[in-house]
């Protein structure tokens, strides 16, 4: 078995493939939807392992890596190791989906009437107005963090991914004209 040249690179685009499926199937196909965000959870994951590996003996990548560690717990990406060591330890995620209301004026763009009293002559009355959705949210719902609701599973897959692109990118333009080159056999 031979070890492929480049495999952050080469996974990174596995994990594009997946992202894509997943961006398929997002808001359509539940089911499939939740099979790609456990294979993107997985192997994004793994991204960072493999570019350890292929740099981590060249002088530099280390301190420099260390940096981009306390860069994705800052952006929040340190979650992405709970929810893969949940796929891989207990099972598969399941995408559920929380009702999300915003109470806004009536004047606001896409405001509905969510509630209403009817008073004795059957006018409404105390009208509330606002807008709602329902948004994609993974894990048990006594882990609800109202304030990341604008926040979709999705959108965080996202953003983690292109993070990772952007690190993986950085440290090829760095570090990969010191990598020992493989002799030819």
């Amino acid at each position: 078995m031979e070890i492929i040249e480049d495999s952050t690179k080469k996974r990174l685009e596995q994990v594009q493939l997946i992202f894509d499926d997943m961006k398929k199937t997002f808001n359509k196909d539940l089911d499939k939807f939740d099979i790609h965000l456990n294979n993107f959870v997985i192997n994004a994951r793994t991204i960072t392992f493999l570019m350890q590996a292929e740099f981590g003996n060249i002088n530099g990548f280390n301190d420099w890596y260390k940096r981009k560690q306390e860069e994705m717990k800052r952006k929040g990406f340190n979650k992405f190791v709970d929810i893969r060591n949940t796929i891989e330890k207990q099972g598969n995620i399941r995408n559920t989906s929380v009702l999300h209301i915003t109470v806004k004026d009536k004047s606001e763009s896409n405001a509905k009437l969510l509630t209403a009293e009817i008073d004795e002559k059957g006018k409404n009355k105390n009208e509330i107005y606002g807008s709602f959705e329902m948004k994609p949210f993974f894990g048990g719902i006594d882990k609800l963090d109202l304030t990341k609701l604008d926040e979709t599973m999705f959108n965080q897959c996202k953003e983690y991914f292109n993070y990772l692109k952007i690190i993986v990118d950085e440290a090829y333009k760095i570090f990969n004209k010191d990598k020992p080159k493989k002799e030819a056999s």
